[in-house]
């Protein structure tokens, strides 16, 4: 892969809105994600709490219901990525516990969410997989996508295995920004396999890559997973660390992506782009790109935004946030 350029993003284009609360009885500790059903916002938030997910009504507010529990249990997580998937044809969530290598499956029946099935890769004898360190998995029609360190990852970016958990694919280069690193090995490494975003569109047709350290932004196409993953488009939105203010009491990263939300149409992204020193709080802007990459609009808030869902045919974008003053709430924003 070519060399990625900085490109850095220009926030005097980005538009100022207006927000508006949405009150709940649910105390938000420290929100991951949120999915959006038709009727709930699903809120990831594993802190100072016994479950995972958390639905809130989105008519007036209430908490609803919680499940996944937090345990050592045959049914329960220990750890959990950002990247918790929402089938709406299924009604199912699903996401990747790496401390247990389980993919955890919560159907929707009624009006809440049981767990159907949890997929132990760990006891799996069929996957040949002994020296690598498996960080995500992701399911893609009846095939798994997999990402993760050493062995077979060391050379290929994406592993895909069939049904009966053959391998077969070994896919897609690592992104090149080596020229933009202190340390290039150990940088990328915590770029890649620190804090990151894997999300796959509601019809499996593209994914969107994002890290929260060094601001990198890759596009896939995901049409002929079997055979390639395509690289549509790659950005590097701003230099990954600011060496100038690199000391024994700061590292000098730059904070790039908060969280990612993606429809059939869209990627939306909360943006950061600056370091701890510059920025002790979270991202204050909203980035809206197509699958192809262009950068469509922007949004600045005058919040500090933790994560974000989007409601494309009512117009609105629910987000996680707080201020200086204030501990996390939901706010809703008009489009």
């Amino acid at each position: 892969m070519q060399p990625l350029a900085v490109q850095p993003f220009e926030a005097d284009s980005a538009l100022s809105v207006d927000w508006q609360e949405m009150e709940t009885d649910y105390l938000l500790s420290y929100p991951e994600n949120i999915i959006l059903t038709d009727s709930h916002l699903i809120i990831q938030d594993r802190r100072a709490t016994d479950y995972l997910f958390h639905a809130i009504n989105r008519n007036d507010g209430s908490l609803d219901f919680e499940f996944a529990r937090r345990g050592n249990g045959p049914q329960e997580f220990i750890d959990a990525t950002l990247n918790s998937y929402w089938d709406s044809e299924r009604q199912m969530i699903s996401f990747y516990d790496p401390g247990k290598r389980t993919l955890f499956y919560f159907q929707k029946q009624g009006i809440e969410y049981v767990l159907n099935d949890c997929f132990a890769f760990s006891r799996q004898k069929k996957i040949q997989l002994e020296s690598e360190y498996v960080r995500e998995v992701f399911v893609c029609d009846s095939d798994y996508i997999l990402m993760g360190e050493h062995g077979a990852f060391d050379e290929k970016r994406f592993l895909v295995l069939n049904n009966d958990l053959q391998i077969i694919n070994r896919c897609e280069d690592y992104p090149n920004i080596k020229d933009l690193l202190s340390n290039p090995a150990e940088d990328l490494r915590k770029i890649l396999y620190g804090f990151s975003f894997f999300k796959i569109s509601p019809n499996g047709e593209k994914a969107v890559f994002a890290t929260y350290r060094g601001a990198l932004l890759q596009f896939f196409d995901l049409n002929n997973y079997r055979d390639s993953i395509r690289n549509i488009r790659s950005y590097q939105l701003e230099y990954p660390i600011k060496k100038e203010q690199i000391t024994e009491e700061h590292d000098g990263w730059v904070y790039g992506f908060e969280d990612v939300y993606v429809t059939n149409d869209f990627v939306y992204a909360i943006y950061n782009g600056e370091t701890a020193e510059d920025n002790p709080m979270f991202g204050k802007y909203i980035l809206v790109f197509n699958w192809e990459g262009k950068l469509c609009k922007s949004y600045q808030l005058n919040l500090s935004l933790r994560c974000l869902a989007v409601d494309e045919k009512l117009g609105v974008i629910y987000v996680v946030a707080c201020t200086e003053n204030t501990d996390f709430f939901i706010a809703c924003i008009h489009v």
